[in-house]
């Protein structure tokens, strides 16, 4: 039986695993200590950020307009191919 990519993609995953790790008994800085005390809510506002940009079709690193197809402007897209 041969497996199309969707499927494969499904039972393997994409990326890192979900979820977070615990957060660590002692912190570098105060600003760590703020990022684990807020990261679902940072977090949501950062996915909410890049799906606004990307229906809005503007580059999600810069705010210049992005280039069809993609999510990033000419500048960043050619950085990122690097």
């Amino acid at each position: 039986m041969v497996r199309t990519a969707k499927e494969t993609r499904k039972k393997r995953g994409r990326g890192r695993p979900r979820g977070m790790g615990p957060a660590p008994k002692d912190f570098k800085d105060r600003f760590q200590k703020f990022y684990y005390a807020h990261r679902e809510d940072l977090n949501d506002a950062r996915r909410k950020a890049y799906q606004e940009k990307r229906a809005k079709g503007i580059c999600v690193r810069c705010g210049k307009k992005a280039v069809k197809g993609s999510v990033f402007c000419t500048d960043h897209r050619q950085k990122s191919r690097a």
